[in-house]
């Protein structure tokens, strides 16, 4: 099942903040000339000996478009036994962006359907597995996918890919994909961060002053990606499974993705 929809404000925390026991933070904020992508570096992985916590990329480039994940990243087996295949959701992504290089909305639903079929032969060799991590968050989402880039149009826009567990006809593994348009304000995947961008806590006036006064020793022509870094820092500060070091790119309509931070990430 797939809904498109367009959310804005007070509906974005809703439905798009997630608190996971595998959480990150994605940060995307668009403009008509400029969209800039941040995410941490801290990785975690369920059921393997090798569980971390690991730095690892979590942004792939595609020319002017790219994708974010967050949630579970990869698959990888613990036992020579196991008959659930491995997959990778950023490998995932760099196919379907090969598949579709001028087409973002049908890159993000081949993303989406592969990583949905992953969780589906996931579910029916080892339902209890997958029960347990989609019970992480409330919305039962599995993995994330964040695509943005320009459209047919030459409009920004950022696709939000969801693959979660339905409770409601099964259990069955399901998707959904809401598309959303620039605003001021950033866009995040963690419940935290989307706080810290708009909430009305005493940690989000918290972060506001802090920045108001670290932003003020930053150069002026850094400071807008330089926000985002912060947001995910001061997340970190709340939720330990989101990392500190954030790799950053900026992307601009007819011009190839740029690295404005990079700590982990291949460069294409």
């Amino acid at each position: 099942m797939r809904r498109n929809l367009t959310l804005v404000f007070t509906a974005v925390f809703v439905l798009l903040g997630l608190n996971s026991a595998v959480a990150t933070s994605v940060v995307v904020r668009m403009s008509e000339k400029r969209i800039t992508l941040a995410a941490d570096a801290l990785a975690r992985r369920r059921y393997t000996d090798a569980s971390g916590p690991y730095n690892a990329c979590k942004i792939v480039s595609s020319g002017n478009a790219a994708f974010a994940v967050a949630g579970n990243i990869d698959y990888q087996k613990t036992d020579p036994m196991d008959t659930v295949a491995e997959w990778d959701a950023r490998v995932d992504a760099r196919q379907s962006f090969g598949l579709h290089p001028s087409d973002l909305y049908a890159a993000a639903h081949e993303w989406a359907a592969r990583a949905a079929q992953h969780y589906s032969s996931f579910l029916a060799a080892q339902p209890g597995r997958v029960r347990e991590l989609a019970s992480a968050n409330p919305q039962h989402v599995l993995v994330l996918g964040t695509f943005t880039g320009w459209d047919a149009r030459k409009s920004p826009v950022l696709i939000f890919e969801w693959v979660y567990l339905s409770l409601m006809n099964g259990p069955v593994v399901e998707t959904k994909e809401f598309v959303l348009s620039p605003r001021t304000l950033p866009y995040t995947t963690n419940a935290t961060t989307q706080e810290l961008i708009e909430g009305n806590s005493p940690r989000t006036v918290k972060t506001l002053m802090n920045w108001q006064a670290a932003s003020s020793k930053l150069p002026p022509r850094e400071q807008h990606w330089r926000w985002l870094e912060f947001l995910i820092q001061s997340t970190s500060e709340y939720d330990d499974t989101v990392g500190r070091e954030v790799n950053v790119l900026e992307l601009a309509p007819g011009a190839a993705s740029r690295w404005l931070q990079n700590f982990n990430c291949t460069v294409p």
